[in-house]
């Protein structure tokens, strides 16, 4: 059985490499498969937006240089390969906050 909006698989790694105490690099890699949205598992039209999430692998890079012990500037790139892939917009952007009884 599968849980509605949650991949059978989702898989993050990152690896970092510091050459020296400054600088650093990192890259990292998003995987996850197709998730179904109706709660019997019926909706097998996957990367249509509404329906499913799309199954997707992206990349991703980052570079800091830290300019003193308390800042550090960061330049990074989400998705190098710019893939197409659909997932849930309002999902990552809701915040649910407890209901108060007045």
């Amino acid at each position: 059985m599968q849980v509605p909006r949650v991949p059978r698989i989702r898989l993050r790694g990152t690896l970092v490499y510091a050459p020296t105490s400054q600088w650093s690099v990192a890259g990292g890699m998003r995987f996850a498969t197709g998730s179904f949205v109706s709660l019997a598992n019926t909706d097998f039209n996957h990367d249509n937006y509404g329906t499913t999430d799309s199954s997707y692998l992206v990349f991703d890079a980052k570079v800091n240089y830290k300019i003193a012990p308390n800042w550090t500037a960061t330049a990074g790139i989400d998705n190098i390969g710019n893939n197409k892939y659909l997932v849930n917009p309002i999902l990552s952007r809701a915040h649910l906050l407890p209901r108060r009884e007045i």
